[in-house]
């Protein structure tokens, strides 16, 4: 299993809404995955999103507006 995690809320990048991406993906082609638009990727076996509807707890910086 390979996760990137990145701390930043969403409305700081201009983002509204927030959902986790599950991808399952063919191991030889995790770098083709993490660098390129992944709907257009053969490499994609199925894809699972959900909404964020509330963050609890969030680490890293405060970034005020």
């Amino acid at each position: 299993m390979l996760a990137f995690l990145v701390d930043i809320p969403p409305a700081a990048l201009g983002f509204r809404a927030e959902a986790r991406l599950w991808l399952s993906v063919q191991p030889s082609q995790i770098t083709t995955v993490v660098t390129e638009r992944i709907a257009a990727l053969d490499a994609i076996r199925a894809i699972e999103t959900a909404p964020v509807i509330r963050t609890v707890k969030r680490a890293g910086t405060l970034l005020l507006p």
